[in-house]
């Protein structure tokens, strides 16, 4: 596809400018699991909770196929009104840092493939990466077994016959605690970062969730007349 002589115009001359306006949301999901030191009670939450991350993960495909909405569109933008579409390009690399000739031939360069600009423009101002649909339904499937593996953790202790109900509450404190430790090492070491930090950080994190995920679960039950959790 041939550039617009218009698109070539404007990429020569700097003084191109443009109003527009616009913010791309950032979607984020808040999950809370409410933990019971029983654990018939506790296994229902981590599972519709992992149904919920998968729904999430499988999400990635709806993501996808804004990217490439927001890619058609671009295009049509660049044919209709390549001046504009130009300048938009102008202020993405100058908010990089670039200047000068050096601006204008990165500009020029990329005006001259229309499917090269609008994903540019796709990527930069709406941080969607076009035609990246990835593995819906296999990462929805790793979060769900990944989550319900390691939700199983607090539970395993009330599982062992011979541990009374305190002790097993105890045991579930314990190798929660060494999980949450665990996860942080290996985020740690997967980002080339402290490991100790990292491991601390997600340690006192989720144990602060954990608290504070427990202490609503204890007020909810005194509430509710059901009794005081163990």
């Amino acid at each position: 596809m041939a550039a617009d002589p218009r698109v070539l115009a404007a990429a020569a001359d700097p003084g191109a400018a443009r109003q527009a306006g616009g913010a791309s949301p950032d979607p984020a999901s808040a999950l809370v699991t409410i933990e019971s030191p029983v654990a018939k009670e506790s296994i229902a939450p981590t599972i519709m909770i992992a149904c919920r991350r998968s729904a999430i993960s499988v999400s990635t495909k709806s993501d996808a196929q804004a990217a490439d909405q927001a890619h058609r569109e671009e295009l049509r933008h660049i044919e209709e009104i390549p001046e504009h579409q130009c300048a938009e390009l102008r202020e993405v690399f100058a908010a990089k840092g670039f200047e000068g000739e050096t601006l204008d031939r990165i500009v020029k360069t990329i005006a001259e493939d229309p499917e090269l600009w609008a994903k540019t423009i796709t990527q930069e101002e709406f941080g969607l990466q076009p035609g990246d649909t990835g593995q819906p339904l296999q990462s929805g499937a790793a979060t769900f077994a990944a989550f319900v593996l390691v939700g199983a953790i607090p539970l395993i202790p009330f599982a062992i016959p011979v541990l009374s109900l305190d002790q097993a509450f105890i045991a579930s404190i314990a190798a929660t605690s060494l999980a949450f430790l665990g996860v942080g090492i290996t985020k740690g070491w997967a980002l080339d970062q402290s490991r100790f930090r990292s491991g601390l950080e997600t340690l006192l994190t989720g144990g602060g969730a954990a608290v504070l995920a427990y202490g609503a679960g204890f007020l909810l039950r005194t509430w509710l007349g059901t009794g005081a959790v163990a």
